[in-house]
């Protein structure tokens, strides 16, 4: 009989530490699509209004939507959070996330008559569609594995990030 318990014990060891392994990824990468979007703010911050400067801003938005796809790929093997683990992830979400998208967004929309002068106004606004379509299935992936009582709190957030997005790109049709 002690084998047996101790098999289940050590089985629920490795079945926790895998679930807090795939909330911790979740994190780092959402840490990671962070770090992007920041630096794709400081890109089109910088840039000096040229075309071949737009190239380094195409690139950096590149950078999030490569970010926002291998995030999706490794969340879809992952099981459903804790209520905790799903707090967690909304919380880094809802108080930095979202507010650096919105700024990332700003920025560009700031700079739109500089994307018009350079003639690549239509390629942002393709570049916006783009990550929102990869936001949105990163959204909806990450909404399938919350807890069920952080659900609403997970698709406020998520209609916030979706509504910053359509913003931006109503300003570049």
């Amino acid at each position: 009989m002690v084998k047996v318990a101790s098999i289940a014990l050590f089985a629920t060891a490795v079945l926790g530490a895998v679930i807090r392994r795939d909330v911790a990824e979740t994190l780092a990468n959402l840490q990671k699509i962070d770090a992007s979007v920041v630096s794709l703010t400081t890109t089109v911050r910088n840039w000096d209004g040229s075309v071949l400067g737009a190239l380094g801003i195409q690139t950096a938005a590149t950078t999030v939507g490569n970010n926002i796809d291998s995030a999706n790929s490794a969340a879809a093997d992952e099981t459903v959070a804790s209520s905790q683990d799903s707090a967690t992830l909304i919380s880094f979400i809802s108080q930095t996330g979202e507010p650096n998208i919105a700024t990332s967004l700003d920025a560009l929309v700031g700079r739109k008559a500089d994307f018009q002068s350079a003639g690549v106004s239509s390629l942002v606004l393709s570049t916006l569609r783009n990550l929102k379509s990869k936001n949105d299935a990163y959204g909806a992936t990450l909404l399938g594995l919350t807890a069920a009582d952080q659900k609403a709190a997970a698709q406020t957030v998520l209609a916030l990030i979706v509504s910053d997005f359509n913003e931006a790109i109503t300003a570049f049709s």
